[in-house]
């Protein structure tokens, strides 16, 4: 078992939204929720200029994301489709 990040870094959040959208990609141009939840904790770290923010701070902001937020940080680094730009960035 691997241990529960304790922050996150823009990029990191940029990454889960991307795996968000390619995972539950529709044909209707609507963010999925797991996304819409995570760009929550991405519009605040914008908001306050931050480049981390920490797990309490995203529980304040918006509990829900963390779940939705380690789930897509599990998952390998793609090299296509939505993730390929923000692996490219980082």
């Amino acid at each position: 078992m691997t241990a529960t990040k304790t922050e996150f870094t823009i990029l990191e959040i940029n990454r889960a939204i991307a795996v968000w959208m390619q995972r539950e990609a529709t044909v209707e141009v609507a963010i999925c929720r797991p996304a819409r939840k995570i760009a929550d904790v991405l519009g605040e770290m914008i908001w306050t200029r931050a480049e981390t923010i920490s797990r309490d701070k995203i529980q304040e902001i918006q509990e829900e994301a963390l779940k939705y937020l380690d789930e897509a940080l599990l998952e390998p680094v793609s090299t296509s489709g939505a993730s390929a730009g923000i692996q490219a960035q980082a």
